[in-house]
């Protein structure tokens, strides 16, 4: 996925939406499958994370080896979060 969007308006308006996504999700989830849905939104977390890291702190600039550890920590924290999740 290339993050190198050039606008920090056009972020913002992709972190609003994945907001809202998330607390549709939330209402979604009373009475319903609450781990797919969870799941779904620690995920839309993730993806935050991730934009705003590459975006607003500047990673899509930075070194190589950077951007792969910064990934790999994002990839790494949302597996382990998601696999928690799902075994509570």
């Amino acid at each position: 996925m290339n993050l190198r969007l050039s606008s920090p308006y056009t972020v913002w308006l992709i972190l609003v939406a994945a907001t809202l996504a998330s607390y549709l999700f939330q209402l979604k989830a009373i009475g319903r499958h609450p781990q797919q849905l969870g799941t779904a939104v620690l995920l839309i977390a993730f993806f935050k994370v991730r934009l705003i890291g590459m975006r607003y702190m500047e990673l899509h600039d930075s070194t190589l080896a950077l951007r792969l550890a910064f990934d790999a920590w994002v990839a790494i924290m949302a597996i382990t979060l998601v696999i928690l999740f799902r075994m509570a």
